[in-house]
């Protein structure tokens, strides 16, 4: 294995590229989010049915396209290497926000629905990141590396919210264009240090499977199996509970987009704060299973506390314990996963997971505009009986053998 500065280098453009692409999913979330129950622009002339429909469906059909998209990209990233399939990655996100920027300049929803295709299908970057770090990586540290790349993907779904929220305020003589002007920006930055920093990390031959038939040779493993199921079901709480949050701080405590943003902002903080320090203290304490079984509870613990007790004291309270459990539970999965398949298959299984974790997010993005309109705690309690359903997968039963 390479030295850990040389680790280094290879990490940090990823860790930048990473941020800008996974900015784009949760940037318009929040510019859309008011829209809902107080309609403008956009989404003016809707019924108020419609308008939950349409926002579930926008934050939707993001994912939908990333989970087919991703495991295509990291297969293909096995056969042409990482690098060159993170060009074609990046540029689709460029390619969005301005589809995006078009939208809200010209008020044109199909443009929305257009840009989602494309940032969703070409957002597999984040599977091919983590197939590079797997390729330099070993053991236990391959769990502390895919932490730094969570922490990028934090980071971007974080700032995208934060981007969206602050800079498309009107009384800051802001507008719903703004954030995405910022973002195309951002997107080019991007491409720059693609060409200058990035290193290709994959050197072993891929494996003449088919696409196809890797999927079935995977899945046919019991503890890959498991694993898969456990954590789609934990992405899932995660995702409905990110996604559902702005609804209930709009419809319970009427908050503002800039609130909106700064909530986002904490939670990513914070998420961020557990990836760094609490992820690399874990793996010298505990195994990777217990590390799942422990956290899960506490997310679970989590949710019956937003449902008992609503207060905006009791959302920042328990949106700490959430973040904090989730810094823990996703590196610790990927590496389990990762471990299970050989070196050539890396970028495959990888871009799987990021296809498991795109359908959760695609299904809880409709379930959040769903079930909030029924009633607006109800997505909670679906990531509590969610959670504890990825709770019972994730236990020792599917456990494989790890360094302890």
């Amino acid at each position: 294995m390479q030295q850990v500065p040389s680790n280094r280098r290879i990490i940090l453009p990823f860790f930048i590229v990473i941020i800008i692409d996974a900015m784009s999913i949760g940037m318009v979330t929040p510019v859309l989010a008011p829209l809902v129950y107080q309609p403008s622009g956009i989404l003016l002339g809707f019924t108020a049915q419609a308008r939950h429909l349409l926002f579930g469906l926008i934050l939707g059909l993001g994912p939908i396209c990333f989970m087919l998209g991703a495991p295509i990209w990291g297969y293909c990233s096995d056969h042409y290497g990482r690098k060159k399939i993170i060009l074609c990655c990046i540029s689709g996100t460029l390619i969005s926000f301005i589809c995006y920027y078009l939208s809200f300049k010209f008020n044109c929803l199909t443009l929305i629905f257009i840009g989602r295709i494309i940032d969703g299908f070409t957002s597999g970057s984040q599977g091919v990141a983590q197939a590079a770090i797997a390729d330099i990586s070993q053991g236990k540290q391959k769990a502390a590396n895919m932490g730094v790349i969570a922490v990028a993907m934090t980071i971007g779904l974080v700032a995208g919210p934060f981007i969206g929220g602050v800079f498309s305020e009107a009384h800051w003589g802001f507008n719903n264009t703004t954030p995405f002007l910022l973002a195309i920006l951002l997107s080019l930055l991007n491409i720059i240090v693609f060409f200058t920093l990035l290193i290709e990390t994959n050197t072993t031959k891929a494996t003449s499977m088919s696409f196809g038939k890797q999927c079935i040779s995977a899945l046919h493993q019991p503890s890959v199996r498991w694993l898969m199921i456990g954590f789609f079901l934990f992405e899932l709480a995660w995702s409905l509970y990110f996604q559902s949050l702005n609804l209930v701080l709009v419809n319970a405590f009427h908050a503002s987009n800039h609130l909106l943003g700064i909530f986002s902002l904490y939670i990513g903080v914070v998420l961020s704060l557990g990836l760094i320090y609490l992820v690399r203290a874990s793996i010298h304490r505990w195994s990777l299973s217990r590390t799942l079984v422990i956290n899960q509870l506490v997310m679970a613990l989590s949710f019956v506390g937003l449902l008992c007790l609503p207060w905006l004291t009791a959302q920042w309270l328990f949106a700490t314990s959430i973040a904090l459990s989730v810094a823990l539970i996703y590196p610790a999965f990927i590496a389990r996963i990762s471990d299970n398949l050989p070196a050539e298959q890396q970028g495959f299984i990888l871009g799987l997971t990021d296809a498991a974790l795109a359908l959760a997010f695609a299904i809880s993005g409709f379930l959040a505009g769903w079930l909030s309109y029924f009633n607006i705690h109800l997505p909670t309690l679906v990531c509590l009986v969610t959670i504890l359903l990825g709770n019972h997968f994730a236990d020792f039963r599917s456990s494989i053998n790890e360094e302890i």
